[in-house]
């Protein structure tokens, strides 16, 4: 168990995430028809369903763009 403690310390998360971001950066910038379209399928499909989430959906959507943006 302690090693699991030991995987989690801030530097170490810090460094992952500022990691993923980049990678999320440049497939958002190569790929942003593909993401759109398939943002767009998946709203429609939890609107039509009334699956509870596109408010989540419509709150992360704005930094994910924005971020491939800048």
């Amino acid at each position: 168990m302690n090693s699991m403690a030991n995987s989690f310390q801030p530097a170490v998360l810090c460094c992952v995430l500022h990691c993923n971001r980049d990678h999320l950066e440049n497939y958002t910038s190569d790929y942003t028809v593909q993401i759109l379209m398939g943002y767009c399928v998946v709203y429609i499909f939890v609107q039509t369903f009334m699956i509870p989430g596109t408010v989540f959906m419509s709150l992360l959507t704005g930094p994910f763009l924005v971020s491939s943006r800048v």
